[in-house]
């Protein structure tokens, strides 16, 4: 985790474990499209083991670096190098890889177990946390948790690009959400978005933004969840976790309307905390740091059953800053969720 997240996240967990609560109500959004010149990364040497192509590939970033396995034998088969603060990840349909970089304030794409990126987006005076597309249009969404940091407004936003492509257009609703964190769209388009506002500024706030439409709506949710760790769908139903226990948990959500109720929990036991996570198949994958510090790497949980991890990548301590997994499936492989 870099140290501008770092700083923002420590001051909303100090508030957060005061007590929280999700805010009700429509969000008003104000988009505008966006154009600007940013200076980009400069993307140093990668690998990738020539059958990585082939493979059902775990990418997972690691600040500077983003390492890349193959599944489900999770064997160590590349690196994407060159990032200033990779984040989070996403992948579309085509397994094509976007990767997130909050430092370097943009998302580089590439395509499935490919060194080269194929495409840079600006995310212009941002600093990005999540992102995912949209099966049923090619967009690209992207949760940027702050904004102009020094310039007096450290606000975050939704930042939106047609066809994963050219500028953004940007939506904000600093009355309701202020911190974006993560977001995740359905199989009919219809935009999820984590994050921290309310009525405290550090409450947890789940909105959905329709299909179709630039009008966010706010979804009543009693129970705690963590913005940070990511959001995925499962099926029909939102996953959401809660990282603030000894024993970290993985949300099965039901989403009706304006209402999110939870369908089952997953604990993942004796976890000190996880940065991410995402459900391959029967399998949930997430950054794990155990209670032993040198239990530090990639965990590996039979889902929805969670319990003691299975399999275990291991780390050296303090070896890595994982913030974000993403699979990419082979484009010859059938998808497995």
């Amino acid at each position: 985790m870099n140290a501008l997240r770092f700083t923002l996240t420590a001051t909303a967990l100090s508030a957060l474990l005061a007590g929280c609560g999700g805010t009700q109500g429509a969000l008003s959004v104000a988009p505008s499209s966006v154009t600007a010149n940013v200076a980009h990364v400069s993307h140093g040497t990668s690998w990738m083991a020539p059958e990585a192509k082939g493979d059902d590939l775990l990418y997972a970033t690691n600040s500077a670096d983003v390492e890349v396995y193959s599944l489900p034998r999770r064997r160590h088969v590349g690196r994407l190098t060159g990032f200033q603060g990779a984040d989070g990840a996403c992948v579309d349909g085509q397994g094509n890889v976007y990767i997130v970089d909050f430092d370097g304030s943009d998302i580089v794409e590439y395509a499935h177990g490919g060194t080269n990126p194929i495409n840079t987006l600006a995310d212009p005076n941002a600093y990005p946390e999540g992102c995912s597309v949209d099966p049923t249009t090619g967009n690209l969404a992207v949760a940027n948790g702050l904004t102009a940091l020094h310039s007096g407004n450290d606000f975050g936003n939704l930042a939106i690009y047609q066809n994963a492509q050219g500028a953004p257009t940007i939506y904000t609703d600093y009355s309701g959400m202020l911190w974006y964190g993560a977001c995740a769209y359905d199989n009919s388009g219809n935009l999820f978005i984590a994050g921290f506002g309310g009525e405290t500024r550090y409450d947890d706030v789940l909105a959905e933004m329709p299909s179709g439409t630039t009008a966010f709506t706010n979804i009543s949710f009693n129970q705690r969840f963590t913005a940070q760790t990511g959001i995925q769908f499962y099926g029909e139903d939102l996953l959401l976790a809660n990282v603030y226990g000894f024993d970290n948990t993985i949300m099965q959500v039901s989403v009706s309307g304006s209402t999110a109720s939870v369908v089952s929990t997953t604990t993942l036991n004796n976890v000190r905390a996880i940065d991410s996570f995402f459900v391959y198949g029967s399998t949930l994958i997430a950054p794990y740091k155990g209670h032993d510090p040198t239990r530090y790497g990639i965990g590996f949980w039979d889902y929805p059953e969670g319990g003691t991890v299975s399999h275990f990548i291991r780390f050296g301590r303090n070896k890595f800053q994982f913030g974000g997994v993403a699979v990419s499936v082979a484009p010859s492989h059938t998808r497995t969720r």
